[in-house]
């Protein structure tokens, strides 16, 4: 993880990535942050996942949304439903 996200008084960092070019940003945040993400999700359209190491990927329709859009809003909501005050979370929207 980054010397700097290091110092700093953080219990979770937590990565969610939505969108399109969702996978190769999630990609690339895991390259910079790498074992300080505690927990990741990617929600992407289906067939833009990419493999990740911290993030589970959810694919979903766009742009007409489908069962798995319905999923992956209730994974997001799961995800921030249980932060607390001394949780980061990084959102990335394409």
């Amino acid at each position: 993880g980054s010397t700097v996200l290091s110092t700093l008084s953080i219990s979770r960092f937590v990565l969610i990535s939505i969108g399109k070019a969702a996978a190769g940003l999630a990609q690339q945040a895991e390259l910079l942050l790498g074992d300080f993400i505690s927990e990741g999700l990617c929600i992407t359209k289906h067939g833009h996942a990419l493999p990740l190491r911290y993030c589970r990927t959810i694919q979903a329709g766009h742009p007409l949304p489908d069962k798995h859009s319905v999923e992956a809003g209730n994974a997001v909501l799961q995800l921030l439903a249980h932060l607390s005050p001394s949780d980061v979370v990084l959102l990335l929207i394409s």
